[in-house]
């Protein structure tokens, strides 16, 4: 079960990339400023939330704030690319997205969800390689960013 939900975070966002044709770099980024609004805002969403009465887990909170940013993301950024060199550009950042994503909601996910992360065989490799996504994935997402030139349907002149 635990790597089945591991494999369904690392490669949702491979799949939206490729479907959508969206820009992974900026959905790379998508995820991290999603962890930075947790981090540094997480608990003042959930002080929010509780007195307005919507009993929502903070873990809840987290995996929204994780994801919904990333989707719309990936969706607003929809047909920015095509052809075979672009594309493997953009499933390369996708996958570091998705290893990102597994590496900063699976210990959320833990909580809502009965995960044994121990009998893992995903896990340990993700672990083992965290250091290494995040700053590659960093830069890599970044690259992607400065150096993509959007598809923008040619116009017409009069």
């Amino acid at each position: 079960m635990t790597d089945a939900v591991l494999a369904v975070l690392i490669l949702l966002p491979l799949a939206l990339t490729y479907f959508l044709k969206a820009n992974a770099g900026l959905g790379f980024l998508a995820v991290c400023a999603g962890y930075v609004i947790q981090s540094l805002a997480g608990s003042d969403i959930q002080s929010v939330l509780d007195n307005a009465k919507l009993n929502i887990s903070s873990a809840d909170i987290t995996l929204l704030l994780l994801l919904v940013p990333l989707v719309l993301t990936l969706f607003f950024s929809s047909r920015s690319w095509s052809g075979q060199s672009k594309m493997i550009i953009n499933l390369i950042a996708a996958l570091a997205t998705g290893g990102l994503l597994a590496v900063i909601a699976v210990p959320y996910l833990g909580s809502l969800v009965d995960l044994s992360l121990s009998s893992s065989k995903i896990w340990p490799q993700v672990q083992h390689i965290r250091g290494t996504l995040v700053i590659a994935g960093t830069v890599y997402a970044l690259l992607v960013v400065w150096f993509s030139k959007t598809n923008h349907p040619s116009k017409k002149h009069k």
